[in-house]
């Protein structure tokens, strides 16, 4: 049997306290159900008092105003969703979230004169910062994405080239990045370092290595087989046309060669890069 009803203890933007009705008490339920949570688009962590049956969810705060949001919250802890409603929030979270919603919050103000900002603006990247972050997982505000809009594209197509990095999802909407990472290699704070540094028209002009290599061997597979037609046209000249042999056969040999340097030649600059 599951939980039945919830009720909101506490809410203010990106966290969210319920207390559980039935089945608080029941581990692997528990446990089951805060695995569902926690996969949730929008959802950075879930904590559980399985004494007081509360339940603490952090999430992205630009989902404060997203009914969706919190109807799923709702059908995967199997409870109605007047019970996670944003109208019951409590006064100071309502009054937050209008504001930022009507553009009247300290955060609205912000995005509201980004994009008057020029698209030529140095180091865009610098206000990225750290939301959330967990071992193995971070989630990054990116200002940047809204200003450079291509860089919903991009960017985790280049994150993704770094060693490390295991996948990068991009919320346009809340200007948010999250990256599965290789806690051995990163932590959240040096990523957010790491995307400081660098120059969004680089990483616009961004060339994915694998990609580029793939391009590549398809290319020489397209250019493969002339070789072999000009050898072979080559020796049947010198067996059956004698006398045209000494002229034709260096030639067809010369150019059965040339694809075959050419395509040394591309495997040699990528396996340098």
């Amino acid at each position: 049997m599951g939980v039945l009803s919830a009720s909101i203890v506490h809410a203010i933007p990106g966290r969210l306290r319920l207390k559980l009705s039935e089945d608080a008490q029941n581990f692997d339920s528990a446990e089951a159900i805060d695995l569902k949570l926690s996969e949730l688009e929008g959802v950075d962590e879930v904590t559980r008092n399985l004494t007081t049956g509360h339940l603490i969810l952090h999430y992205d705060q630009c989902q404060g105003t997203n009914p969706k949001f919190f109807r799923s919250v709702a059908e995967t802890l199997g409870v109605s969703p007047n019970d996670i409603s944003i109208d019951n929030f409590d006064a100071s979270f309502g009054r937050i979230a209008h504001d930022q919603s009507n553009g009247n919050g300290v955060e609205s103000s912000s995005r509201d004169q980004s994009p008057n900002l020029p698209a030529t603006v140095p180091n865009i990247m610098a206000s990225s910062k750290v939301v959330h972050s967990l071992p193995g997982r971070v989630r990054l505000r990116v200002p940047a994405l809204q200003i450079r809009a291509q860089l919903a594209e991009t960017l985790p197509i280049f994150l993704q080239d770094q060693e490390g990095i295991q996948d990068v999802s991009v919320n346009s909407s809340c200007f948010s990045v999250t990256v599965t990472f290789d806690p051995t290699l990163w932590d959240g704070e040096r990523l957010c370092q790491f995307l400081r540094g660098l120059r969004h028209e680089d990483i616009e002009a961004y060339q994915p290595k694998q990609v580029t290599q793939e391009q590549a061997e398809n290319g020489i597979d397209e250019e493969s087989g002339p070789e072999l037609w000009y050898s072979s046209t080559g020796i049947a000249i010198a067996l059956f046309v004698e006398p045209l042999a000494a002229i034709a056969v260096p030639v067809f040999l010369l150019a059965a060669a040339l694809p075959m340097l050419k395509r040394a030649t591309i495997l040699s600059r990528l396996t340098e890069n």
